[in-house]
């Protein structure tokens, strides 16, 4: 197939559309911005991100099943709190609450997730998009005519990329299905997107009616769940940078881009091709023109888009865990919605959400091909960028040097008028990869075949090719960095069943059903499934708990929440698929008994839980011996952070003190506004929810400067709590404060008069550990834990030896006061033996709590 177009022609192999002469939107000057690509080197410090994390007047609340907007329950807690309602999203039942003027967010948590109405409750979180453009481009690409957007649907040279021609000769998607864009809105009247814009069937437009009754008047393409109307354009600015990140008016451009890459129109003489040309694409806005968006209006979203029939929805935006998000997901999911979501451009391995929620892709990027890009040429790479491995990503496709369609914004110029830019992040390789999942739902319409989200999911997965290890990434990611692989058009269109020759499906068998305790160690056994054609198997498992798939036919899981799963094996064949499910019972262990909470130094791996970093806390249950994650700092904003100190309030909250200083997301009440920690300070987190999918929110409790923590030896390494509720303290050398002053090997007390950016109170000496033996530089205390019956659990820095007991700095270490304060005495046992209950000998407790 050729195609011409106006300004120059231009012959391509295959079905791929080519570019115009001239691109929209030329501005004097704008090639000339182009920035300098970096190649693989270490990324620069990143400036502290200030944007707000959640609304700060907000709060939504799931209530316990069968209560209703009008029940006597739901009445009460909104009159007793004050709460005013926003809205509600009636197909997941949560609502959406303004706070009484002055009450703070973390306030109504720790109120609100006791009550026994409520099921949920989180802060109304803001996340944001994946992506800001690289430079403006409008003109003057004649010199690689062929360069711009081939690279990466054809490949260079046997390097096929996405293998797109070919698969577009098979199909280039039906006008049928839809692709819901949940982003900053879509340019509806674009030449690129305009034939391509879903039409709402049901709906007349302009008349003021909510003629198919879901709820939305004159909801002709999409819906506007920022500004609450039926205009899903962009907000255009005010060319003001209002949230400082990513230059101002930065989100307008950003739905429109990523339409133009999941759908834009093509053969047509104008632009730029999209992965899913014959598809249709529903508008669905959250974001304006600069900041965030938040949960209550992405959940509003995503269910719009699954009740009004869009068969695939793309997120390419992120945060942190939300219920009230993954409720939206699990009902898109039952709709039949295939959705896809960006990985994140954190290049790390941390998980974002939505891409890391149950019944979501999650695409990270590979590398640029671009010539007038600057791109390496290395499409087989990681782009520098992406987020990796195989908890964060499931699969990847091109993200750097893309061209897509975009509107200009106040900050352009021209507002409003249609333009081509060249952009990337996770943000587009996402739309690549649900224009594909487009084309293989359309491919079964074709064939008069149905298949349903999970085989769409499990073809684009297991027709993925492995990309080798980057060796010239910064981290190296290694060889699973892009998890499944990159995604291949023409092998999932050809994967649906009837696009070869007469096959028979698979049988698949997820085993029997199961129970557990927290934390145990499960086995999944697919060996029973079955090919009637002798088809080799790919096994894909979902273990209903949000945690990323597993993959092979025997896999292993712990689960660290009491509940009843059901855990979905997906078996694929090379074309078609069938899937079996087994229900999990886990309870808490049977002891009932306490649990030791700690952290530990370093990357640490744990029987039955696997790794856990020195940002993250684990419980083991001292009964049944069980190792489970209980707070994921890397959820929270805290990757690369090393827990110094930590303890538990008896309202659930915990505090936390850092070896050094860091920047905190969202962090609320710092002195003058700072979202920064000292490792003298100490931070309190509120959560929303533990475990492997840890949220919450985090305020600024103590401030070591303002009582006289200023010197490098007074950092705070750990911290308990006296049966008062007073801070005990040990710092990491000599301390010199308000009151007393003591040694690494010491707790000091601190009664506080005042807490927060304006710390104040005075020090006296609790535990004087040099009465009692700890003596040598090994020996400074490293984690305290007071129990109720006036017993002190301890670890240190290294080795101890004193009256009573001996060890490492993996145990811990009891001490029985017979006196306390200057004049300390009592004597020790050892509590703990960690390197004999499956603690590594390479772990240095930095801090402990026992509850129960």
């Amino acid at each position: 197939m050729t195609a011409e177009k106006a300004g120059s022609l231009v012959s391509f192999r295959g079905a791929l559309p080519l570019l115009i002469g001239a691109l929209l939107g030329v501005r004097a000057g704008a090639q000339d911005s182009i920035g300098k690509r970096l190649d693989a080197q270490a990324p620069p410090a990143a400036a502290a991100d200030l944007r707000p994390r959640f609304a700060r007047d907000e709060i939504l609340v799931r209530y316990k099943a069968g209560l209703g907007a009008t029940s006597a329950a739901v009445l009460e807690v909104e009159a007793s709190r004050g709460l005013t309602r926003k809205g509600a999203n009636a197909s997941i039942g949560v609502h959406r609450y303004r706070l009484p003027d002055g009450l703070p967010v973390a306030d109504a948590l720790r109120d609100l997730r006791r009550n026994p109405a409520v099921e949920s409750v989180e802060p109304n979180w803001i996340y944001y998009l994946d992506a800001v453009p690289n430079d403006p481009f409008y003109d003057n690409y004649q010199a690689n005519p062929t360069d711009l957007q081939r690279w990466y649907f054809a490949g260079i040279g046997g390097d096929t990329n996405l293998h797109a021609e070919p698969a577009w000769d098979l199909t280039t998607g039906r006008s049928d299905v839809v692709i819901a864009m949940v982003d900053s809105g879509i340019d509806l009247d674009h030449p690129d997107l305009a034939a391509n814009i879903w039409t709402n069937p049901g709906e007349v437009p302009g008349n003021g009616v909510d003629d198919d009754g879901n709820g939305f008047a004159d909801d002709m393409n999409g819906w506007d769940f920022r500004g609450d109307d039926n205009n899903p354009n962009p907000d255009l600015g005010d060319g003001i940078d209002n949230d400082g990140v990513g230059g101002p008016d930065s989100n307008t451009f950003h739905g429109t881009f990523s339409a133009s890459c999941a759908g834009a129109v093509s053969n047509n003489g104008v632009g730029a091709a999209g992965a899913a040309w014959g598809c249709r694409l529903m508008a669905v806005k959250i974001f304006t023109d600069d900041g965030g968006a938040f949960v209550s209006d992405i959940a509003d979203a995503i269910t719009y888009a699954a009740a009004n029939g869009a068969e695939v929805i793309n997120m390419s935006f992120g945060g942190g865990f939300s219920s009230t998000v993954q409720t939206a997901v699990n009902f898109a999911w039952s709709q039949g919605a295939v959705q896809c979501a960006s990985a994140g451009n954190g290049n790390s391995s941390s998980t974002q959400f939505p891409a890391s929620l149950a019944h979501v892709i999650s695409v990270g990027a590979s590398d640029s091909g671009s010539i007038f890009g600057g791109g390496s040429g290395d499409i087989d790479g990681r782009a520098s960028f992406s987020q990796f491995g195989t908890s964060a990503v499931d699969v990847v496709a091109p993200g750097d040097d893309l061209v897509g369609a975009a509107v200009l914004s106040v900050a352009d110029g021209n507002p409003g008028a249609p333009a081509y830019f060249i952009a990337s992040g996770t943000s587009f390789s996402c739309p690549l990869v649900s224009g594909l999942a487009a084309l293989v739902i359309s491919r079964a319409r074709d064939l008069a075949s149905t298949i349903d989200n999970d085989s769409v999911e499990t073809i684009l997965q297991t027709t993925a090719v492995d990309m080798p290890d980057d060796p010239n990434d910064v981290p190296n990611a290694g060889a699973a960095w892009d998890n499944h692989g990159r995604v291949d058009f023409l092998a999932a269109v050809q994967a649906v069943q009837g696009g070869g020759p007469p096959n028979s499906p698979p049988v698949a068998n997820a085993g029997p059903d199961q129970s557990g305790v927290t934390g145990q160690v499960l086995t999944f056994d697919g060996t029973g499934s079955s090919d009637p054609d002798g088809d080799p198997l790919t096994y894909l498992w979902d273990f209903g708990d949000g945690s990323p798939t597993g993959s092979g036919a025997v896999v292993t899981h712990a689960y660290g929440t009491a509940n009843t799963y059901t855990v979905t094996l997906t078996v694929h064949d090379g074309q078609a698929n069938d899937a079996d499910t087994a229900s999990v019972t886990i309870t808490s262990p049977p002891s009932g008994g306490p649990r030791l909470l700690f952290a530990s130094s370093g990357t640490q791996t744990y029987p039955g839980l696997g790794s856990a970093a020195d940002e993250d806390v684990v419980a083991r249950d001292l009964g049944s011996g069980a190792f489970s994650l209980e707070f994921d700092g890397s959820d929270v904003g805290l990757a690369g952070a090393s827990i110094d100190g930590f303890c538990r309030l008896s309202d659930g909250d915990l505090l936390f003190s850092f070896t050094a200083a860091l920047s905190i997301p969202g962090l609320v009440g710092g002195p003058g506004g700072s979202t920064t920690a000292d490792d003298s300070d100490i931070v309190r987190f509120t959560p929303s929810a533990l475990g492997p999918n840890t949220a919450g929110i985090f305020t600024f409790h103590f401030d070591g400067s303002d009582v006289g923590l200023t010197s490098s030896s007074e950092d705070v390494d750990a911290i308990a709590l006296d049966a008062s509720g007073n801070l005990l303290l040990s710092t990491s050398g000599n301390a010199s404060a308000a009151g007393a002053s003591g040694e690494d090997e010491d707790l000091l007390r601190f009664t506080a008069t005042g807490l927060g950016a304006n710390t104040s109170g005075s020090f006296s000496i609790f535990f004087d550990g040099s009465d009692v033996g700890l003596t040598s530089s090994s020996e400074d205390i490293d984690a305290a834990f007071l129990a109720s019956d006036g017993r002190l659990y301890l670890s240190t820095t290294g080795s101890f030896s004193v009256t009573g007991a001996s060890g490492a700095d993996e145990d811990l270490l009891r001490f029985t006061p017979t006196s306390t304060g200057s004049t300390t005495a009592g004597t020790f046992d050892l509590f703990l033996d960690g390197s004999a209950v499956g603690i590594p000998t390479t772990a240095n407790l930095t801090a402990a709590f026992i509850d129960g």
